[in-house]
């Protein structure tokens, strides 16, 4: 019989499993509304089992225009910005999730897709799959830093929790490339 463990997580981390060994976490969002997340660890690796919300959550309270073909979407470290990457709009949305409404449109050539924020400092970290680059952005005055080539076809983006590395999935390699930060 497996072991079944649950963690709950405070507020102001993100939802992730920071453990999970063949067992069951419990993981709680840090902007204002709640998630349940049930996650299944065996040997084989982690598979998400269901996702549940409090009921008001599930009724949508709020429609953000934002720009062409919104991808990719990541909440800020401190949960006052949420970020999406327009695809077609060459574009990342900044929006203010107290007001829920956009404060700014930060320009991202070659098509942005995936998009997350640093745990650590204030830097988001866009993915273009179409030129296979990472472009890292400063978050307080959206001027690009640098652009990093990776795989061919990024797609995901993640940044480990200590924010000191970006890793990012590229399909038509079957690659997985990290970034130092």
């Amino acid at each position: 019989m497996e072991r079944t463990s649950l963690v709950e997580l405070p507020r102001r981390h993100r939802p992730e499993v920071q453990k999970a060994h063949q067992g069951v976490a419990r993981l709680l969002s840090h902007v204002r509304m709640w998630m349940l997340a049930l996650v299944v660890a065996t040997a084989g690796g982690v598979l998400p089992a269901a996702v549940a919300t409090p009921a008001a959550a599930r009724a949508a309270v709020d429609t953000i225009p934002v720009g062409d073909n919104p991808l990719g979407v990541t909440v800020s470290r401190d949960g006052t910005r949420l970020y999406a990457g327009n695809l077609l709009g060459n574009s990342v949305s900044v929006i203010n999730t107290i007001t829920n409404s956009v404060v700014t449109t930060a320009p991202a050539a070659d098509g942005p897709g995936a998009v997350t924020a640093s745990p650590t400092k204030n830097r988001l970290y866009v993915v273009h799959g179409g030129s296979g680059t990472v472009t890292e952005i400063d978050s307080d005055t959206y001027a690009v830093i640098r652009t990093v080539p990776v795989g061919d076809s990024p797609g995901g983006v993640a940044v480990s929790p200590d924010g000191k590395s970006v890793y990012v999935t590229s399909q038509n390699d079957d690659t997985v490339t990290a970034i130092a930060t």
